[in-house]
This record gives structure tokens, sequence and C-alpha cells, in this order.
């Protein structure tokens, strides 16, 4: 926005960056979330492994039926808890998908805050032209008005009780 002040740029830059800010932290709790939930499945699989393994052994032995009954008991703990390391895996490949989310959204807000920096360093050069010129113009009108002065015998002076 051409008609933007500095100010309002300032606020804005001061705005994008504080969301970045959370952003990123947002980013960072969704890559803690995914950490947890992969040590969760680490553990999730040493338990099936040895789960798995009490199976086999169960199943080899064949003993009375007691050990079948516990057995069935067994592999429905197994199927239990594959269907929770499954949905531990849906959930780190959803917190995987929002972490993607928000790191495209940083970088496009870090974007607009390069963009809106740099709006801010043109309209600083602007003003700094601007500056510049109206002291040039001021310069020229205090010669202008010293060489008026000296051909009209003070007419224009600085502070005469008229």
């Amino acid at each position: 926005n051409k008609d933007a002040s500095p100010e309002v740029l300032r606020h804005r830059l001061l705005l994008l960056q504080s969301k970045l800010a959370a952003e990123e932290k947002g980013r960072a709790a969704a890559q803690e979330r995914v950490v947890v939930l992969a040590e969760q499945m680490l553990d999730k699989d040493k338990e099936l492994a040895a789960l798995t393994s009490v199976i086999e052994a169960e199943k080899e032995t064949k003993k009375r039926k007691k050990k079948s009954e516990r057995l069935r008991e067994v592999e429905a703990q197994v199927m239990s808890l594959i269907t929770k390391l499954r949905e531990a895996e849906m959930d780190k490949d959803q917190v995987d998908h929002k972490l993607t989310e928000k790191e495209e959204e940083s970088r496009i807000k870090g974007r607009k805050i390069s963009e809106l920096i740099f709006k801010l360093q043109v309209e600083e050069e602007a003003k700094a032209r601007y500056l510049e010129e109206l002291v040039e113009l001021r310069n020229q009108a205090v010669r202008q008005g010293a060489a008026g002065e000296g051909g009209a015998g003070g007419a224009g002076g600085t502070g005469g009780k008229g």
C-alpha cells in the first residue's frame, strides 16, 4: 500500500513478527508432539514384539485349555495394541501434516515481512530524498531572498517595526 505510513508499516511488521513467533512456537510444539508419538510407537513396538513372542511360545507348547484362553486374551491384546499403534501412526501423520502447513504459513509470513521491510526502506529513502529537496529549496529561497534584499534596500527584512 503506497498510502501506508512508515508507522503503519512498522506496526504491521511487528504484528507479523509476533504471529511468526507464535507460529514458530506452534511448530516447535508440534515437533515435540511428533517426538512423543514416535517414542510411544517405539514402546508399542516393543510391547508388540514381547506379546508376539509370548503368543508364539504359547502356540508352540499347546498346553491345556487355560493356556488356549490366555492365548486368545494375548492375541486380543496384540490386536488392541496394533489398533493403538495404527491410531498413533495416524495421529503422527496428522501432526506432520499440520507441521507442514504451519511451516508453509511461516514461509508466507516471512515473505510478507520481507516485502514490508522493503516497502519501509523505500518509504524511508523517499522521505530522505524529500527532506534533502526541502532543505535545498529552503537554501535556494534564502539565497534568493538575500539577493533580493541587497537590491531592494532591506525591503523584505526580518524585523522592522513597520
